[in-house]
């Protein structure tokens, strides 16, 4: 009887063993819920839509009212133009650019004011773009990014993820990048 009990809680802890193994991670639980959409369609999520309105690559860009008024780029900029309205609650602005196995944040050259982001009041338009340092080789690697746009904490709320084809896109000299422009809904 002793032989049996031990034999039963070996085996008890080796199926909580495996169970424990079999267990998703944080990552895999508390993730984000994709919404998707190609460049120029609107993508709405429970507190976001967001649209890109047009992408431009670059080597320079020259931003309203900046000093200095051009920047070069260490590789090449991607500039993305969108609108982008908060829905339901204020929110904090975050996007990141995947190229590849590689993401991208905006750069932090530019001005807070010359570029889409900051708090998100409901119903309120932001226009404006979203500008990102990518290097050429990771560009040239791939046939589309992904723009993925939040609002606040991304774990268990949408999340716009909007696909942009790159041998579509606009290659130029200079890119001039204007001010956001904020307008009710």
């Amino acid at each position: 009887m002793r032989y049996l009990k031990a034999l039963v809680i070996v085996v008890v802890i080796a199926a909580a063993a495996v169970l424990w193994h079999d267990l998703p991670a944080n990552t895999e639980i508390y993730a984000p819920f994709d919404v998707t959409a190609d460049e120029g369609e609107t993508a709405t999520g429970r507190n976001i839509t967001a649209t890109v309105t047009g992408v431009q690559i670059a080597a320079e860009i020259r931003p309203q009212n900046a000093r200095p008024p051009r920047f070069d780029a260490s590789g090449v900029w991607v500039v993305v133009t969108a609108e982008v309205t908060a829905v339901r609650e204020p929110g904090l602005l975050r996007t990141q650019l995947l190229v590849g196995p590689d993401t991208y944040a905006q750069t932090d050259r530019l001005l807070p004011s010359a570029r889409l982001g900051g708090l998100m009041q409901p119903d309120i338009v932001n226009r404006g773009a979203w500008v990102f340092d990518v290097a050429p080789e990771a560009l040239g690697a791939v046939d589309t990014v992904v723009l993925q746009v939040w609002l606040g904490d991304e774990r268990l709320d949408s999340r716009v993820q909007v696909s942009i084809p790159v041998g579509d896109v606009d290659r130029v000299d200079s890119v001039d990048v204007s001010r956001p422009v904020v307008s009710a809904g």
